[in-house]
């Protein structure tokens, strides 16, 4: 077993999964991509959202200030093309747009804090 370790910013990585939308009606495609996180206290997760809140935003928009304030990576993410495409503040802003991309970070995370990082953190 890996000694416990106190670092300053915690970044660890956690697979994803992305419900979305497939041909087929009513059958979404499971498409699977890694998602590296930074970890954040649960109070500054909550005044992001609740400032995203206070500034007009709805649920959807605290969901994102919060994803902004942890993902700091990801890999597996390919575009329209079938190219890798990395990860950059404007692609993750294009992939908050899409709610299936939310729920898939957000249940990542969520996870992540359940079980806890894996090893090598």
């Amino acid at each position: 077993m890996t000694k416990f370790r106190i670092v300053s910013e915690p970044r660890f990585s956690w697979p994803a999964v992305a419900y979305v939308p497939g041909a087929a009606p009513g059958q979404p495609e499971a498409q699977s991509f890694r998602l590296d996180f930074v970890y954040r206290e649960d109070e500054e997760l909550r005044a992001a959202e609740q400032d995203a809140i206070d500034a007009g935003g709805d649920l959807a928009a605290a969901q994102k200030a919060a994803l902004r304030l942890v993902i700091r990576g990801w890999g597996d993410v390919e575009g329209a093309d079938g190219t890798e495409t990395p990860y950059t503040p404007e692609a993750l802003e294009a992939a908050l747009k899409m709610p299936w991309f939310r729920s898939a970070a957000t249940t990542a995370w969520n996870a992540a804090m359940a079980t806890g990082p894996k090893a090598g953190n």
